[in-house]
């Protein structure tokens, strides 16, 4: 008894629910039409004076023009000061890219010869800091600068990464 009257509200709810279908032999069945142009922007017709007129030729003038709203006198401060405070820092914040760490000194030692023998332009060092030996190459301002090295050691080490660092200013 249940299943008839769960049988019979589902089939009144889906047939109730159902939506009409009309074919197009009904007037008016299937057309729609609205004027939407008054909503269209105008296009404005452009004239290329180049093609109607003839200019005549430029002539060149090396004069200095004086910048009205320079600010470089401003920026030269500001990045003097940046200077003089890296100077008396000693070093600047960096990128560096680390191609070993773990905890065994042969580990460090064979990465950094065979760093040496793959890419010799590098210079590379190891580091301890306990308990890991790190085996460090390059020292850049940017991470952008870092990044053509760092795709040719990644051919040779897979496991290398871009690492902030300290780098020391000369």
């Amino acid at each position: 008894m249940r299943q008839l009257i769960i049988l019979l509200f589902g089939s009144v709810l889906i047939f109730g629910c159902a939506s009409r279908i009309t074919t197009g032999t009904s007037a008016g069945a299937g057309k729609y039409s609205e004027d939407l142009s008054v909503w269209r922007p105008e296009a404005t017709k452009v004239v290329d004076s180049a093609k109607t007129t003839t200019t005549p030729e430029r002539t060149r003038t090396n004069q200095y023009v004086e910048a009205k709203y320079a600010v470089s006198g401003e920026v030269d401060t500001i990045l003097d000061s940046i200077y003089t405070e890296n100077r008396e820092r000693g070093f600047v914040d960096g990128y560096t890219i680390q191609v070993y760490s773990g905890v065994k000194r042969e580990d460090a030692l064979n990465v950094r010869k065979k760093l040496s023998q793959s890419l010799p332009d590098l210079e590379s060092e190891v580091q301890y800091r306990q308990p890991n030996f790190r085996v460090r190459t390059g020292q850049y301002f940017s991470r952008l600068e870092a990044q053509k090295d760092y795709l040719a050691v990644k051919r040779h080490f897979p496991n290398a990464i871009v690492i902030p660092d300290r780098v020391p200013m000369q």
